[in-house]
């Protein structure tokens, strides 16, 4: 799927830290990664501002089975035909796809989250599913992938989804939705209520700052899974852990006021942040 393919910029809007990781992908497996961000960008679609919960059901029970039809070779969606090269090329299970969807259902359904580890095991299991895909591509051959390049994509999305959950505080609150750990919520007297009212709680920054702690640890957990030598062809990946990194550190540094605003990298930091735009073919390594 190319830059230019009128899907990219629903899934990987001008600006999005996807987009530049997508920049970023060796041109030879762009089309398929590119792919594989718009097959997480139709799910994501799906269930961010949902009219009728019960349509947007149907509509995910219609991508699961859509998966099954793409990895019989039967795909009926532009964006899972986009897909379908890659798959046989890179034997990209269907399992992986399938978490994808799962997940973004048990959101839809306000799935609560006891503890971090709750949260980052939803993380491993949805975006890190998006990781992986991206990853066996990049691999090339199958033989080629490695457990720790698996290990490393799992972990990448768990610290990507904690980061989001940090910074869309005031988006999901909008929609009804908390994924904060409840744990850490109860322990800061820190209510779902509040968040919905737009009621800033002193322990909310606590929790927000837990949760950044265990965000960063995912996050330099999973970078550090990657050898040089196999680091080099992850270079997708990890401009997006790069840029978490530097998202988390902006995070922080605005003392976590996520509940009255959306904090974002500006664009010239997130191009002259990447490793790739460094000419840095290894890890990056988060602060």
């Amino acid at each position: 799927m190319k830059l230019e393919d009128p899907l990219v910029p629903k899934a990987m809007p001008a600006g999005s830290a996807l987009s530049y990781a997508l920049l970023f992908t060796p041109e030879e497996d762009r089309d398929a990664v590119g792919a594989v961000l718009a097959f997480r960008g139709e799910i994501a679609e799906a269930i961010r501002r949902p009219k009728d919960t019960a349509v947007v059901k149907v509509r995910l029970a219609w991508w699961q089975e859509e998966t099954l039809r793409l990895v019989m070779g039967q795909p009926n969606h532009p964006v899972s035909k986009a897909l379908l090269p890659a798959v046989r090329r890179h034997s990209i299970p269907v399992e992986a796809m399938r978490d994808v969807v799962e997940a973004a259902a048990a959101e839809l359904e306000g799935q609560a989250f006891e503890n971090v580890a709750a949260l980052r095991d939803h993380g491993r299991r949805g975006a890190g599913a998006v990781q992986e895909l991206v990853a066996r591509i990049l691999a090339g051959e199958p033989e080629a992938f490695t457990d720790d390049e698996a290990e490393y994509a799992r972990r990448l999305g768990g610290a990507l989804r904690m980061t989001d959950a940090i910074r869309e505080v005031r988006q999901d609150a909008a929609l009804d939705r908390c994924f904060l750990p409840r744990d850490l919520m109860a322990g800061a007297s820190v209510t779902a209520a509040d968040l919905r009212a737009g009621s800033v709680s002193p322990g909310l920054s606590d929790v927000l700052q837990a949760l950044h702690s265990a965000a960063l640890d995912e996050l330099n957990g999973a970078v550090a899974l990657l050898e040089r030598p196999v680091a080099r062809r992850q270079r997708t990946g990890l401009v997006l852990a790069a840029l978490c990194a530097r998202l988390l550190k902006r995070l922080a540094r605005e003392r976590f006021s996520v509940a009255h605003q959306r904090i974002e990298l500006k664009p010239a930091t997130k191009l002259w942040g990447s490793p790739a735009r460094r000419g840095h073919g290894g890890a990056p390594r988060p602060p």
